[in-house]
């Protein structure tokens, strides 16, 4: 019954079903584990996702990698940054699941240094995000396109970003200030001057994303790294 309402998305009632096993002294298994916590996430509801847990950590068998992904899920969604990475560095396996719990939910928090630290050390370990990633997800909202986006900018895939850019925007995700500083800093290490100056313009006019301190710091280093000093002058005069 459980599978039932989360499939058609009644997560509460999904969470209902799984506490009446547990008053009726039913040991949930870890599909009832996945299902619950699924729910949870859905609900943004960390504290009853921390009961789940105990109930996880309190069962005899070793946890499978759909609930630890689970819970790694939970917690990246729900802000929780200690038990997100608690639960990520004890865990046995990680899958491109794992690794894109983790960036997103950083990425979701504004944490953008910490969300391309993972990217590199994943990268490093031999998980191909670039072609995998986005197939692991049920979903994208903004914080997933962003972490993407700032990855493929980060290791100078900047063919990659532009493309993955545009197939953002066609599938209804409006993009926002973390999107245009990625897009801006890969343009500039990349020399892609006027393709940076141009997202400068569009990001305004075409997006309503008011460039802040950040964005001209970007716009100075693409046209400083061009040779276009006095231009580059020019911008630094009337930055906010």
């Amino acid at each position: 019954m459980a599978i039932g309402y989360s499939k058609n998305e009644r997560f509460r009632e999904a969470l209902l079903v799984y506490i009446d096993m547990l008053w009726h002294n039913i040991q949930p298994g870890y599909f009832s584990f996945s299902v619950a916590l699924k729910a949870c996430v859905n609900l943004k509801d960390s504290r009853l996702g921390r009961g789940v847990h105990g109930q996880v950590i309190k069962s005899s068998e070793e946890p499978d990698q759909v609930v630890n992904n689970a819970l790694l899920t939970l917690y990246a969604q729900c802000g929780c940054s200690s038990e997100m990475l608690k639960m990520f560095d004890e865990m046995p396996q990680r899958n491109v699941v794992s690794w894109n719990s983790l960036i997103a939910g950083f990425a979701k928090q504004d944490q953008l240094f910490e969300a391309l630290d993972m990217f590199r050390k994943m990268q490093s370990e031999g998980t191909d995000l670039v072609g995998r990633l986005f197939n692991g997800m049920r979903s994208k909202d903004l914080a997933s396109w962003n972490a993407m986006l700032t990855g493929y900018a980060i290791n100078g895939r900047m063919r990659e970003a532009m493309e993955l850019f545009d197939e953002m925007v066609s599938s209804g995700v409006r993009p926002d200030e973390v999107t245009f500083i990625a897009l801006l800093s890969g343009c500039s290490h990349a020399g892609l001057t006027e393709d940076g100056m141009k997202l400068f313009d569009k990001m305004d006019i075409d997006f309503g994303v008011s460039p802040c301190l950040e964005h001209y710091a970007c716009l100075v280093d693409i046209l400083g790294r061009a040779g276009r000093i006095e231009e580059a002058m020019e911008i630094v005069k009337t930055c906010p």
